[in-house]
């Protein structure tokens, strides 16, 4: 998951914490909102079977947010923001074609149909995608605001996630298992 990751972030904190103030911007998207109504499968985390693709990137997309929000809330007394960004989740990009079509999930299937037919129509493209965290990575008015935690949509607009991306008991879970997996191959 994407979310171990930034889990070893923790290890940079002093240096960011020097470049007072900065900003620690997330990238996401609505595929979060693909992932198993449990939320996040920490059973069969590795278990490819278990969820279809499309699925899976929807889980590490939910756990991408819980980790932001556990981050904030541990570390909220340090001078620097935190901030969650939503990326437009329809992009033209290349990514679009690596969906598996061996994957048989409605999710997958939906998103490999979307991906061939309908992207060069609908999806934003890639300047227009990057906007978001541009805004938030430049813009005085993210500390003029104080901005901490949130959670921006297209066109650098405040949105609000899912109420599994905002679920503190599956954040909390999720912390101590990613720390955990990352003290154990530490240790290996």
């Amino acid at each position: 998951m994407s979310c171990i990751l930034q889990q070893t972030t923790t290890i940079l904190l002093p240096v960011i914490e020097c470049s007072a103030p900065s900003r620690i911007i997330i990238l996401l998207s609505d595929a979060h909102l693909s992932a198993s109504p449990e939320g996040i499968l920490f059973d069969s985390i590795n278990d490819k079977s278990a969820l279809g693709s499309f699925n899976r990137y929807g889980q590490s997309k939910l756990a991408n947010i819980l980790f932001t929000s556990h981050w904030q809330r541990v570390w909220k007394e340090r001078m620097f923001w935190r901030i969650q960004c939503i990326m437009v989740s329809f992009i033209n990009t290349q990514g679009i074609s690596n969906i598996n079509p061996a994957d048989n999930s409605f999710a997958n299937w939906l998103a490999l149909v979307a991906g061939k037919f309908l992207a060069p129509y609908i999806a934003k493209s890639p300047e227009t995608a990057s906007l978001i965290p541009l805004y938030v990575a430049t813009s005085p008015e993210i500390r003029e605001k104080n901005y901490r935690d949130q959670y921006f949509v297209p066109v650098s607009k405040l949105g609000s996630p899912s109420k599994q991306a905002q679920d503190k008991a599956l954040r909390d879970k999720l912390w101590t298992f990613s720390e955990a997996s990352v003290n154990k191959a530490l240790q290996n």
